[in-house]
C-alpha cells in the first residue's frame, strides 16, 4: 500500500516577483478653474434633471448623456427645501442662494 502524500507547508513561503502588488499611484490633483464644484447626481435623477439624450432607454452610457444642461437655480433651491439632504444639490445650497443668475450650467463627466 502506498502512503498518502503529505503537502508541504506554505508557512515562509513567498509569492513570485510577478504577483507581488504595489501600491496604487496617488491620485493626481486636478484643481478646478474658479466658480465650478464637483457634484455626484444619483443615477435616478439624471432623467429628472435632463441629463440623459433618450431616456426611454434606461441607458447610463457615456453616448447617452447629454454634454450639458442648463438648471432653474430657484427650482433646485425649491427641491432643496422639499427634499432637504435627499436633493442631489443640497451640499451646494448655501452656494445656490448666493448667485445671482438664474440658471446653473450642469457639465456632465463622463
Amino acid at each position: 500500500r502506498r502512503r498518502p502524500r503529505k503537502c508541504g507547508s506554505m508557512e515562509g513561503a513567498k509569492p513570485p516577483e510577478d504577483l507581488l502588488l504595489s501600491p496604487a499611484p496617488a491620485a493626481e490633483e486636478v484643481s478646478l478653474p474658479a466658480g465650478t464644484v464637483n457634484l455626484f447626481l444619483q443615477n435616478k435623477n439624471l432623467e429628472k434633471y435632463g441629463l440623459l439624450k433618450d431616456p426611454s432607454t434606461g441607458e447610463l452610457v457615456p453616448s447617452n448623456f447629454v454634454e450639458w444642461k442648463k438648471l432653474n437655480r430657484v427650482a433646485i433651491l425649491e427641491e432643496c427645501q422639499a427634499l432637504g439632504f435627499m436633493c442631489d444639490f443640497h451640499s451646494l445650497m448655501a452656494q445656490l442662494q448666493a448667485l445671482p443668475d438664474e440658471e446653473i450650467l450642469v457639465l456632465v463627466d463622463r
